[in-house]
């Protein structure tokens, strides 16, 4: 189940801030993409430095930015995948 509530946190005090300042939102680009220097099988660690902080960057964030976005009813959403 998603929760239907918006992200809290700096992002959202980000966007909070944008409003504020402009009075709104017209367009939202969210990007993000970074690689994971370790390979998923030979990674050892519980992942927080490595394959966690990479979904959390290119997924997560992305995914809460777009959110956000459209809880703004913001009129244009892009959503680019770099890596």
């Amino acid at each position: 189940c998603i929760n239907s509530k918006p992200p809290t946190g700096d992002l959202a005090a980000a966007f909070e801030k944008h409003v504020s300042t402009f009075g709104g939102l017209d367009i939202c680009i969210a990007s993000a993409g970074i690689g994971n220097p370790i390979p998923f099988d030979k990674d050892e660690t519980d992942g927080t430095r490595s394959w966690r902080h990479t979904l959390n960057v290119n997924f997560i964030a992305v995914f809460d930015t777009t959110r956000l976005a459209v809880s703004l009813k913001c009129d244009l959403v892009l959503v680019f995948h770099i890596l």
